[in-house]
């Protein structure tokens, strides 16, 4: 049996309107991506830049990897002169002009703790 128009508009809030249901969805509850998880693609809890070492700092969600040209504009953006960028566990190092990428297996989290590339504490 099919519901009558009351019964429908008891289903959708009052109205017959669909698009008033999706009204009832709380639009904060939606995460929105930042312009920086854009560029990078993909989530971000923190992000540190030390302009002694030239070095710039991601930490990242579990699972989560950079594009690294998005992660090296986004450094380039903030120092011309980057030299290196830590992203979870991969390290992006300018040699000369070019640009590699290496995975740090076990040395991601001290250095997402606060710790610099040397070891020292930041």
């Amino acid at each position: 049996m099919k519901p009558n128009a009351q019964e429908k508009a008891a289903l959708t809030g009052g109205s017959l309107n669909p698009m008033n249901i999706s009204k009832k969805i709380d639009m904060n509850t939606i995460p929105k991506q930042s312009a920086i998880e854009k560029q990078i693609k993909c989530g971000v809890k923190k992000i540190g830049y030390d302009f002694e070492t030239r070095t710039g700092f991601l930490q990242l969600p579990d699972t989560h990897c950079t594009d690294m040209n998005g992660a090296i504009q986004l450094f380039k953006a903030i120092d011309s002169q980057v030299q290196g960028i830590y992203a979870g566990d991969v390290h992006y190092a300018r040699i000369h002009s070019e640009w590699v990428a290496g995975l740090m297996r076990g040395h991601h989290t001290e250095i997402e703790a606060g710790l610099v590339a040397d070891g020292s504490a930041a």
